[in-house]
């Protein structure tokens, strides 16, 4: 049962690296029917091999026979760990290939209108167009609290100082 999966696998990985030529570097188009197969291969990939992994422990592997000995455990267990690895590292690959035009951030002019205008068209725009920088969001200082001997010190100071701030004459 496992070399036939093992073999299953090697076949579906095979196909879906094959796959990932087709409209390499597009976004993703509803319309396309390479890019709604690729999204079918890929749901496919995130979901069977665990479910298969889940499977494999609670039905083949502990089957009707509960009293495995720990060492084939720890082996089954540590397989199934490093397949985990390798499954994810996959996906990982795939969702790359096969969308990872859609998952780069566009953040020219035209992105956030939706439209691709001509060069001529877009030379003029870029002169009348003012560009803003991003905002940049500093943390908050952190509060501390004063101790207790330097509160001591400075409420003695405030009544040798005058109330409305620094000392005139002082640089």
């Amino acid at each position: 049962m496992q070399y036939v999966a093992a073999c299953l696998s090697a076949a579906g990985l095979l196909y879906s690296l094959f796959l990932a030529k087709y409209e390499f570097g597009k976004g993703f188009d509803p319309h396309s029917k390479a890019k709604v197969l690729q999204a079918i291969v890929l749901s496919f990939w995130i979901l069977a091999p665990p479910i298969w992994f889940w499977f494999e422990y609670f039905f083949l592997y502990k089957g009707s026979d509960s009293t495995t000995d720990k060492p084939a455990l720890d082996d089954f267990k540590h397989g199934q760990d490093q397949a985990s690895k390798i499954w994810l590292a996959l996906v990982t690959l795939l969702l790359g290939l096969y969308f990872g035009k859609d998952l780069i951030r566009d953040s020219s002019p035209n992105a956030a209108q939706g439209t691709q205008p001509s060069s001529g068209e877009s030379q003029s725009r870029q002169g009348s167009q003012s560009t803003q920088p991003p905002a940049v969001v500093s943390p908050p200082a952190p509060v501390v609290a004063p101790s207790k001997k330097s509160s001591h010190k400075r409420s003695s100071k405030k009544s040798s100082q005058t109330p409305s701030g620094p000392k005139p004459g002082g640089a």
